[in-house]
């Protein structure tokens, strides 16, 4: 599948990320703070303060092409701040 020339994953159930998932990681970026930052605290101490959070609300609280929009300004904007990266 494909969305604005980039390639989409399959759909899949979300998984837990890991230890070894944020350790591996350059960045952690977490769509909704009031949501991961609380799990993320609860299930691996000191990682909720190295984690990016977007503040992009769910389906719960936004319609899904509002959410969507968003991410994908988000994205364009980390992609550009990436570019200017010295290295």
């Amino acid at each position: 599948m494909q969305r604005d020339g980039h390639a989409l994953p399959a759909s899949r159930m979300p998984q837990q990320v890991s230890v070894e998932d944020l350790t591996k990681a350059h960045r952690v970026i977490a769509l909704k703070e009031a949501e991961h930052r609380p799990l993320l605290s609860d299930r691996y101490p000191g990682w909720e303060e190295r984690v990016e959070y977007w503040h992009v609300h769910d389906i719960d609280f936004a319609l899904p092409e509002v959410a969507l929009a968003e991410i994908e300004q988000r994205i364009a904007d980390l992609v550009e701040s990436l570019r200017r990266e010295p290295g």
